[in-house]
């Protein structure tokens, strides 16, 4: 602060080579060891400055890189979500042209109208549209067309 600069400008007031030291002199020698010592001082601060930039810098490339593998993990997450699905929705449609052709084989493969179903027993059709049959008098029902 304000304390720094009146040391330093005491200092340099006070220095030998500003009083005319003889070149040689021991005044004159400890004046160019604490210019060079000063000099020295300044490059390790500088050099500190500049490592410490660094630093700051691989820490931002690896937030960065940790930013990207983050996004890079949500996009296979996706894409093997997306692949799922797709698999679900084609074992769904597997599933449904299979129902399609139990129902066939339930109606029979013969053409016109199936045969009536014997006394007692009546068609109904479930929740997912698959035919069973119930006998009211026996109290039994079966998937199994009765003939």
């Amino acid at each position: 602060g304000r304390g720094g600069k009146q040391i330093r400008k005491r200092n340099r007031k006070a220095s030998p080579m500003s009083a005319g030291a003889a070149p040689g002199s021991e005044d004159w020698l400890d004046a160019q060891r604490l210019a060079w010592a000063r000099k020295k001082m300044q490059e390790a601060a500088l050099e500190l400055q500049l490592a410490q930039k660094r630093m700051i810098a691989r820490q931002e490339q690896r937030r960065l890189i940790t930013i990207t593998q983050a996004r890079e993990r949500a996009a296979l997450a996706r894409a093997a979500e997306a692949e799922r699905v797709s698999r679900a929705r084609q074992e769904a449609e597997r599933l449904n042209r299979a129902r399609a052709a139990a129902a066939l084989l339930d109606a029979g493969s013969a053409p016109g109208p199936p045969a009536p179903l014997p006394e007692g027993w009546t068609a109904h059709k479930d929740s997912k549209g698959r035919t069973y049959y119930k006998n009211h008098k026996l109290k039994t029902t079966t998937w199994n067309r009765p003939e």
